[in-house]
C-alpha cells in the first residue's frame, strides 16, 4: 500500500537493496554501448514522473510538499555520469530517498542503488517504474539497518 508509519529521522542515509538470484558479472563495460542522451530522453522524457530540469533540492522540496507516501519522480543525476544517468526520488514516512539509477553498458540494462550481489536488472527506466508501481520498492536505512517498502504511487512534477 501507499501508507506509512511515523517518520524516522530525516538525517539518516538510505540505500536500496534487492535480494534476488545472482546474475552475470557486468564488470567488462563496453563504452560504445552506453546510451546517448537522445536514447535516454526518448525513453523517459514524456513520462509523467520525469522531471526534465530538476536539481536534488527542487525534487526533494516537491516531494516533501506532496506529503504522500509513494510519491516519486525521476530526475537526471547531478553528476551527469553516463553510468548513473538518473536518480529515482521517493517520498515515504516523512522523508525523501534519492536512489541512483545505474546504467550497465555490458548488458545495456539498468539497476537501482549501489552495486550489490543478486541485484535486479531492467531493460529501461520505465520498466523500473512500472515494476515498482506493482511491487514494493524495499528501502533500507544504512545507519539503523531498518527496512521500509513502498510502491511508486503518485508521480510528482516539481
Amino acid at each position: 500500500t501507499c501508507h506509512g508509519a511515523d517518520p524516522p529521522d530525516l538525517g539518516q542515509l538510505i540505500q536500496v537493496v534487492f535480494l534476488l538470484p545472482e546474475t552475470a558479472d557486468n564488470s567488462n563495460a563496453d563504452v560504445e554501448s552506453w546510451p546517448t542522451d537522445q536514447d535516454e530522453d526518448t525513453d523517459v522524457c514524456n513520462k509523467p514522473w520525469f522531471a526534465h530540469s530538476c536539481d536534488r533540492k527542487t525534487a526533494d522540496d516537491a516531494l516533501l510538499c506532496s506529503n504522500k507516501d509513494g510519491a516519486f519522480m525521476v530526475r537526471k543525476s547531478s553528476g551527469q555520469d553516463a553510468l548513473q544517468p538518473y536518480t529515482l526520488v521517493v517520498f515515504y514516512n516523512g522523508r525523501v530517498y534519492n536512489i541512483p539509477i545505474r546504467y550497465l553498458p555490458a548488458t545495456q540494462q539498468y539497476a537501482l542503488g549501489r552495486e550489490k550481489k543478486g541485484e535486479e536488472y531492467f531493460t529501461s527506466v520505465p520498466h523500473i517504474i512500472e515494476n515498482h508501481q506493482r511491487n514494493p520498492l524495499v528501502l533500507i536505512d544504512s545507519q539503523s539497518n531498518t527496512k521500509d517498502a513502498t510502491k511508486l504511487c503518485y508521480p510528482v512534477k516539481p
